[in-house]
């Protein structure tokens, strides 16, 4: 599975997505630019949340909580 799933990766070149974008960057990983990837295929208006954790661990107890009300106040905006 793990193969299969490398092969699918390798060969994957992402379309231009036409709209804005919440990129949700871990607290942990604010040094990174996430402008770097997101750019060359998002041709709107990102916006970046800063939420606690790294990684997979935004999705960890207690840091998803905070996760989950970042996302929640965006989902109520629309």
């Amino acid at each position: 599975m793990v193969a299969a799933h490398i092969r699918a990766s390798a060969g994957y070149v992402p379309g231009v997505f036409h709209g804005e974008l919440t990129y949700f960057q871990g607290r942990e990983e604010a040094w990174r630019d996430f402008h770097t990837f997101w750019n060359s295929v998002v041709d709107g208006q990102i916006d970046c949340v800063v939420v606690p954790g790294r990684g997979i661990g935004v999705l960890q107890e207690p840091n998803v909580k905070t996760l989950a009300a970042e996302l929640r106040a965006r989902l109520d905006e629309v």
